[in-house]
């Protein structure tokens, strides 16, 4: 069975195909960096142009890659929630087209939960032996969420940011110090020249009581800092790139395993854009062995946006119940009104 995945919440362009017995066969992502580059973040109408241009592109590149035909593909998975409303109505129309014309099921797939589902696509993390529950982070420009997988269908937010995610917080404070976009990279980049010790960052949500997020005062610190002692040196620059790294980290390490004692939980996935983030990796690892917990990460081509993770997970959706009514009057696109609302 083939299982076509589409990708569009925000600023990737991205199809996949799925093999039921081979895996991936195709993944293409088509990235929109240089466009919003020069605004520091992206902008929803340049994106969901972008995508208009690119998805049919994107789509033939990814049949050439597997080496199949548009009337092989047995099933259509679509992102339809969350993302940019503009840029999902692309992806989910497309998606729609193709299973209307190809006479075929379409499954909707939440965008968070395909991030969870990225683990699956390592081999050595096989989703027919994974046991239940488990806590998967998400964290991205968009997310920063904590959640408990029940099943493959039943996902419980259990806490998330009170303000900004924390891949946000690091394209804000790469944004004020000139440094381009998107800042992740960079700041972990240079934050290695860096002393993390050299500035003095606060301690984020301090109170143990409080196992939620927060990143809005440690961006309000970068910025106010410059303000008061610009011009930096490049030398300065790194150090405080480090600082924030790892104010930021130490807030993700605390907060989680607080919740993962609480819970009385010990395997862990960590998911989405941020989790590409090698000192992250390394810290949750190191936690993850003081405390007995296991940690899975996705393989470094599927931390970011993709359809291979939609595909994936549409895939087992579907086989799961495939008696299910999945049709395309069934596929909406809901946009979440409030980045923080989880789902």
């Amino acid at each position: 069975m083939i299982t076509l995945g589409i990708e569009t919440s925000c600023d990737e362009t991205a199809v996949a195909l799925y093999h039921s017995s081979k895996g991936i066969i195709s993944n293409i992502v088509s990235s929109q960096i240089k466009e919003h580059a020069p605004y520091g973040g992206v902008v929803p109408e340049i994106a969901a142009r972008k995508h208009l241009e690119n998805i049919q592109i994107v789509f033939e590149q990814a049949l050439n890659m597997a080496q199949v035909k548009t009337s092989d593909i047995d099933l259509v998975s679509v992102t339809s929630k969350p993302g940019l409303m503009g840029a999902l109505l692309v992806g989910v129309n497309f998606a729609k087209g193709l299973a209307y014309g190809l006479k075929k099921p379409i499954v909707p797939v939440n965008h968070l939960q395909a991030h969870v589902f990225s683990i699956f696509l390592d081999d050595k993390i096989n989703i027919e032996n994974v046991s239940f529950p488990f806590l998967a982070l998400v964290i991205s420009g968009g997310h920063t969420s904590l959640y408990k997988i029940k099943s493959i269908e039943e996902f419980e937010v259990v806490t998330q940011t009170l303000d900004d995610a924390i891949g946000e917080a690091y394209d804000k404070v790469a944004k004020i110090c000139k440094l381009g976009y998107p800042g992740g990279p960079i700041i972990e980049k240079l934050a290695r020249e860096g002393k993390h010790d050299y500035f003095n960052f606060p301690k984020l949500m301090a109170d143990k009581s409080q196992v939620n997020f927060s990143f809005s005062g440690l961006k309000t610190a970068a910025l106010q800092f410059l303000k008061k002692n610009s011009p930096l040196s490049d030398e300065e620059i790194c150090h405080l790139c480090a600082g924030f790294q790892t104010s930021a980290i130490d807030l993700l390490l605390r907060k989680t395993f607080a919740v993962m004692k609480r819970e009385n939980i010990q395997k862990l996935a960590i998911v989405g854009g941020v989790s590409a983030n090698s000192y992250l990796r390394n810290k949750f690892k190191e936690e993850g062995k003081n405390t007995n917990t296991e940690i899975m990460f996705p393989l470094m081509p599927y931390t970011t946006d993709n359809a291979a993770m939609v595909a994936c997970l549409g895939y087992h959706l579907y086989k799961k119940s495939p008696s299910a009514k999945w049709n395309i009057d069934e596929v909406r696109v809901l946009a979440t009104k409030r980045r923080r609302d989880g789902y």
